[in-house]
């Protein structure tokens, strides 16, 4: 009886925010209790009757007192018997009453965390943080044996960090040459949702977000961008030794991938439920961005005659104040390799483009 009064004891706490709810699932448990007393009332009864009955048979001589004690433990334990198997039926229908109580919570809850436990027959709890929710209990099978049931929610959220080398495109070359690499890095910084497209496989999620890009150039061999009386952009030697020259242009976009993730999703039949989870092997995207250029800075620091000079200049320079573009990622868990194309040029009204690419490493921190 004191297992229970523990199940008992679990339910009210569980339950305690629940007013209507609580109504129903009180009565029911109470119920099963009172089905229980009344039956373990009646046996004790019937077993205290049969026992009587033998000591009155051994007092009139009808059988002995080895008989009578044979007898007395072998009922004795007949009705132990009884009373222990009504009470595990009791028992699995007040478990059933629980599991489709906590699953309706867990369905429904967006608040706090929970955790319930119910002896050693079943514990359930749901963890909810801000970039990744799952839900997770344990549950019984059908061989009696205590199994993890785990998934994440259809749509989850991750934080987005990039670092890429950049280069220009130009007239379909790519002008490696012309960048020094340390000097031409692009930092992205971003959140990302990621919604499972199919009810019942894992393959296809739509992956969606903002993202903040730093996008860094360096000229080689001491050049800058100069633009002529008609608006031309070109690389150009200054003959100035500089220390730091850097093109940077800040920018805010809209990413949005078709991501094939690997990651198998697992069946759970004795609960009739499938588990999902993302990121834990392959996989890739494809897709583009949209957005829109927000600051271009030009920071030079050069000597001459033994005197350092630094400039620091914030302009349109005529860069595009629409941008967008195709990129891609192919990778391993958390990490990938991810690049990027703008699909139109850096500059305005240019007689040839002169496109923005990137590539490098990409985690999504899931």
């Amino acid at each position: 009886m004191s297992r229970i009064l523990m199940y008992v004891i679990s339910i009210f706490l569980l339950i305690a925010s629940k007013a209507n709810a609580q109504t129903n699932l009180e009565k029911s448990v109470a119920k099963e209790i009172k089905l229980i007393e009344n039956a373990v009332i009646n046996y004790k009864d019937s077993l205290k009757m049969s026992i009587n009955t033998l000591w009155v048979l051994e007092d009139s001589g009808q059988i002995s007192n080895k008989e009578t004690k044979f007898k007395k433990d072998s009922i004795t334990t007949i009705y132990t018997q009884k009373i222990q198997s009504m009470v595990n039926t009791s028992e699995d229908r007040i478990i059933t009453l629980i599991r489709e109580r906590v699953e309706d919570i867990i369905n429904t809850s967006e608040n706090k965390p929970l955790t319930v436990h119910l002896g050693n027959k079943i514990k359930y709890n749901l963890k909810i943080n801000s970039t990744k929710i799952k839900r997770n209990f344990k549950y019984i099978d059908s061989e009696g044996n205590v199994k993890n049931f785990f998934t994440e929610k259809r749509t989850t959220s991750q934080f987005v960090l990039a670092v890429n080398l950049n280069t220009l495109v130009s007239d379909g070359n790519f002008q490696y040459n012309e960048f020094t690499p340390l000097r031409s890095l692009s930092w992205e910084f971003g959140y990302t949702r990621n919604t499972r497209i199919l009810p019942t496989n894992n393959l296809l999620h739509l992956k969606y977000g903002f993202s903040f890009n730093l996008d860094k150039l360096g000229a080689t061999n001491d050049r800058i961008f100069t633009r002529d009386q008609d608006g031309v952009y070109s690389l150009e030697k200054t003959g100035l030794n500089y220390k730091k020259n850097m093109f940077r242009n800040k920018t805010l976009v809209i990413p949005i991938h078709l991501e094939f993730d690997f990651t198998k999703n697992r069946k759970y039949p004795d609960i009739n439920k499938i588990g999902f989870s993302t990121h834990n092997t392959f996989r890739f995207g494809i897709g583009g961005f949209v957005g829109t250029h927000l600051e271009t800075l030009y920071k030079n620091k050069y000597t001459v005659d033994g005197t350092d000079y630094f400039t620091k200049t914030k302009s349109t320079y005529n860069v595009e104040k629409f941008i967008y573009g195709a990129s891609a990622y192919v990778g391993y868990k958390q990490y990938s390799i991810y690049t990027k194309y703008h699909l139109n040029s850096l500059f305005k009204n240019q007689p040839v483009d002169a496109n923005l690419f990137s590539i490098g490493i990409r985690r999504d921190f899931h």
